[in-house]
C-alpha cells in the first residue's frame, strides 16, 4: 500500500467521523424538538481492485422504536374511530330526546299508550277513540320525522367517511412520490433521510 493510498484513507476516514461528529451535534440539539428522531450514521468500507481505499457513508437512518410507533399509530386511530361512533350516538340521543319530554318519540309513544289505557276504561266514548287516534297520528308522523332524521345522520356519516377516504388516498398518493424520491436519492447516492 503506497504512502497516498494510506493518507486518502485517512482522508476518508476524518471526512466519515467529522459527518458523524455533526450528526450528533444535531441529534443533541433536536433533543427537545417534537417528532424528531434521532439519526444514525452508517458506515461502510470502500474498496476499490480488491483493496482497501478508505471508508464512507453507507446511509444515515432514523431510529426510532417499530413496536411504539405502531401502537401510537393504532392507539390514535383507536380514539379517531371512538370520538366519531361517541359523536353520532351524541345525536342519535338528541333525535329521541329524554323520556320526559313531549315532544320526544318517547313522549309522544307515553300519550298514544296513555290515550289506549283511557280507552279501555270507556271504549264508547267518541272523544277518547278520537283522541287515541290523533295520540296514535302523532306518534307515527314523530316516527317518519326521526326516521327521516336518522337517515340523514346516515348520510352525513357515508359523506365524513368519503371524505377521509379522500385524505387518506391522497396521503397514499404523496407516500408513493416520496418512495419514489427515495429510491432516485439512494441510487444517486444522496441522503435519504
Amino acid at each position: 500500500m503506497s504512502l497516498t493510498n494510506i493518507i486518502n484513507s485517512s482522508i476518508s476516514g476524518l471526512g466519515v467521523a467529522q459527518a458523524g461528529m455533526r450528526n450528533t451535534s444535531n441529534n443533541i440539539a433536536n433533543v427537545n424538538t417534537p417528532n424528531y428522531a434521532r439519526k444514525t450514521l452508517v458506515q461502510e468500507t470502500q474498496v476499490l481492485n480488491g483493496a482497501g481505499v478508505g471508508v464512507g457513508i453507507a446511509e444515515i437512518r432514523r431510529v426510532t422504536d417499530q413496536f411504539l410507533a405502531r401502537q401510537l399509530q393504532s392507539s390514535n386511530s383507536e380514539v379517531g374511530r371512538l370520538d366519531a361512533l361517541s359523536a353520532f350516538q351524541a345525536q342519535i340521543q338528541n333525535l329521541f330526546g329524554k323520556p320526559e319530554d313531549n315532544s320526544s318519540i318517547s313522549g309522544k309513544l307515553a300519550d298514544a299508550l296513555g290515550s289506549l289505557t283511557q280507552l279501555t276504561i270507556d271504549a264508547t266514548s267518541s272523544a277518547r277513540r278520537q283522541g287515541a287516534i290523533a295520540d296514535l297520528q302523532a306518534f307515527g308522523a314523530e316516527l317518519g320525522r326521526e326516521a327521516q332524521k336518522l337517515q340523514d345522520l346516515r348520510l352525513e356519516a357515508d359523506r365524513r367517511i368519503g371524505d377521509q377516504l379522500s385524505i387518506a388516498n391522497a396521503a397514499i398518493q404523496k407516500i408513493h412520490g416520496l418512495n419514489i424520491e427515495i429510491s432516485r436519492a439512494r441510487v444517486g447516492g444522496s441522503d435519504t433521510g
